[in-house]
């Protein structure tokens, strides 16, 4: 569904975020 995709991308962002800011 939309909402498990835009789940997935939200959680890839937040981990790349994450990861930058480290």
């Amino acid at each position: 569904e939309e909402v498990e995709t835009a789940k997935k991308a939200i959680r890839l962002m937040g981990s790349s975020i994450l990861h930058l800011h480290s």
